[in-house]
Formats: structure tokens, C-alpha cells, sequence
């Protein structure tokens, strides 16, 4: 199953004033601020990737080769549905076995949106329908997001604030290094690291790590908990020497010198 956004959000997590507090940066420019707003924009697009979940609201499109069908692994026959917390359903389209698109009504199925992923399931006594022996023989169109909201603010706030709180850490690396282009600054290897700090489910942000004398004992305990998993074995001295100055990205906080950050 492929899943791809069709409609992007249209507002994003962060406003630009509390992004530009969050960097200390006071310059009224229409060209930096653009950059910034950018910025925002990547910083939530790779947090929804890195935790595979859909921040603001957004349309997505999930396509089937056929319908599943009930299996001892799958016994109701359900489609995942990826990047939670799925709002409802647009539409589910399939190509029937004489080839014709056929919308099915949304009464022959049940979405089960309180899962993680979501799941689709034909409705009460029935089956999905036969499809074509196609690529992408069934399309299911669907929302999701924190917030169904029109009002920015409280869309906005609906998202939780650790992952708010990465994006203000992921801009203001970005923003800082902006001009870097060597493979080794702290923009291509923490990255790294924040990928484990996502697997912890974003436990850094209750772990003290605005404390120095705490920051090592972190990556410690960030590093070893992520052994054996997908990140496993990309950790080297230097990732986690950066990873241990994690706290210091807010710009205002005092930071470890450059050497610790751009270390060859």
C-alpha cells in the first residue's frame, strides 16, 4: 500500500512571531522572514515523517492493488490507514471487475480511528467488493490531523508541544547553519540522533536535558535504548558528543564550543 498527501495544511504548527522570539531575531525583512516561514514549513515535514504523524490537517490518498482479505493475521479484513490521528474517510474508489470506477457508499464500511493506525473494515455482514486484477485498483481518500479547526490558534494548539518544541529546536538549527554545506555539520548528523529521540516517543523533553551536568547520562540512555533497532549502529562518538549539547540549541542558551558541533 502506497499513501500520499493530496491536499498539504494549509496552516502550519508554528507562527512566524513565535518562531522569531524562539530565534532572538528582531530584523524586520520580507526576505528572511520568507526564509523562515520556509523553514517552519521542512522543520514540520520531517517531524510528521520522523514520528509518522500528521500534525495539521491534510487530505491523504492510500492506494490497493485489491481489497484485503480475511486472514488469520487480518480477520476483519482491515486497511491500514498511516499517519494518525485519521479524522474520517473521503471517500473509498475501486475498479470493478468490468474496469468502471466505483465509489462505495459509506455505509459498507467502518472506520476504526481510535487505532494507531487506523483501520477500515467493511461494514457489519459485509465484504469488500471484487476489483480488477489492477495496479491501484482501490483508492481510499482520508483526513487527518490534530485539529478539524478553521481557527489557526487552536489548530495550532492541538498539537502536542514536544513535537512543537522540535520544530522550534529544528528551525533554529536550520536557521543558524543556514550557509553550512559540509556533510558533517550538526544539521546532517544529529538529525541522526533526533530519529532515536523520536523512537523514545519524544522522552527527551522529560528528561532534564537543560541541565548540562545531565546531558551526557542522556545520550547514554537515548543511545542504548535505540541498540538493536533501525538506528542501531549509525550512533558514533561524535553523533553522540553533539547529541549531549542537544540542550544548548536553543539559541540563547549557552552553547558548547563550535569544535564540539563541527568536529571533523
Amino acid at each position: 500500500m502506497n499513501t500520499r498527501t493530496t491536499t498539504a495544511p494549509t496552516v502550519e504548527p508554528l507562527t512566524l512571531a513565535e518562531t522569531k522570539v524562539h530565534l532572538r531575531e528582531d530584523l524586520t525583512d520580507a526576505g528572511n522572514d520568507a526564509l523562515i516561514t520556509s523553514l517552519i514549513a521542512v522543520a514540520r515535514q520531517a517531524c510528521e515523517h520522523r514520528v509518522q504523524r500528521a500534525l495539521m490537517l491534510q487530505t491523504l490518498e492510500a492506494t490497493l492493488d485489491a481489497f484485503p482479505c480475511a486472514s488469520a493475521r487480518n480477520p476483519d479484513a482491515a486497511i491500514e490507514l498511516i499517519m494518525p490521528p485519521v479524522i474520517d474517510v473521503t471517500s473509498v474508489t475501486y475498479t470493478a471487475a468490468d474496469g468502471s470506477s466505483t465509489v462505495l457508499a459509506s455505509t459498507d464500511y467502518t472506520l476504526d480511528a481510535r487505532s494507531e493506525p487506523a483501520r477500515l473494515v467493511p461494514a457489519y455482514g459485509l465484504s469488500w467488493p471484487t476489483t480488477q486484477a489492477s495496479i491501484a485498483a482501490v483508492r481510499v481518500v482520508y483526513r487527518a490531523g490534530y485539529s478539524t479547526s478553521a481557527t489557526a490558534a487552536t489548530a495550532q494548539a492541538a498539537v502536542p508541544a514536544a513535537l512543537r518544541q522540535w520544530m522550534l529546536l529544528a528551525v533554529g538549527d536550520m536557521y543558524e547553519r543556514r550557509a553550512a554545506s559540509r556533510h558533517n555539520t550538526f544539521i546532517n548528523r544529529g538529525l541522526r540522533c533526533i530519529n532515536c529521540v523520536f523512537n523514545l516517543e519524544l522522552q527527551i523533553f522529560h528528561l532534564g536535558f537543560g541541565r548540562r551536568t545531565h546531558a551526557d547520562d542522556l545520550v547514554i540512555r537515548v543511545c542504548a535504548a535505540t541498540r538493536g533497532g533501525q538506528w542501531a549502529g549509525t550512533c558514533c562518538a561524535e553523533d553522540a558528543e553533539d547529541l549531549s549539547g542537544y540542550w544548548a540549541l536553543r539559541p540563547q542558551a549557552p552553547r558548547l564550543g563550535d569544535q564540539d558541533f563541527d568536529r571533523e
